[in-house]
């Protein structure tokens, strides 16, 4: 949710985010009544309902005219929208499941928890080689994959990286602190 909001205030695009209580039902009404499948987030609009963080990101990117967001020519839309699928069905499972188990939500698990740790690191490694090159991920301004991706990574970064690791990964910090320091991520706290 936290690349929607970012997103939003990017663009200049007022999304109102209700107060709500998570409960585990069976039968979600609320949700159910606007056809949908019990999924949260939800941006209900005048024209439709969207789902899911990764679409609604991309629905508030695409109001704003001229926003840069999915690149500044018409090829980074295709590389924006690569970046934020890798990130969305690659690199969020494996953060998921190792938040899950740091959280004590699931029992703890050495094996699965080592092999998520494998899996991002590898994951932060691959990005680093590409970085080496890149300012952003996709042109020269930030995009919604940039902002996807960062926020992806926040508490890995927070939590999971060591200071050692850290020192490996050169480019992908160089990255990450640039994101993480705009004004748009500042309310997020210090890494």
């Amino acid at each position: 949710m936290m690349e929607v909001l970012i997103a939003s205030q990017y663009n200049h695009v007022k999304v109102r985010c209700p107060d709500f209580k998570v409960v585990k039902t069976t039968n979600p009404q609320s949700l159910l009544s606007m056809n949908l499948e019990p999924t949260l987030p939800a941006l209900k609009t005048i024209e439709d309902t969207t789902i899911k963080t990764p679409s609604i990101a991309q629905y508030i990117t695409s109001l704003e005219r001229h926003s840069t967001l999915m690149g500044q020519k018409r090829r980074h839309y295709n590389e924006v929208m690569k970046w934020t699928q890798q990130c969305t069905k690659e690199l969020a499972p494996v953060i998921i499941s190792w938040l899950d188990i740091t959280s004590g939500r699931v029992p703890f698990n050495k094996e699965k928890q080592t092999k998520n740790k494998r899996a991002i690191l590898s994951f932060l490694t691959t990005l680093d080689k590409w970085l080496v090159n890149h300012t952003f991920l996709v042109g020269e301004r930030i995009t919604l994959a940039d902002i996807s991706m960062a926020c992806q990574l926040f508490y890995p970064m927070e939590f999971l990286v060591d200071p050692y690791q850290r020192s490996s990964l050169r480019s992908v910090m160089r990255w990450f602190l640039t994101c993480v320091n705009q004004v748009w991520m500042c309310c997020r706290g210090d890494v």
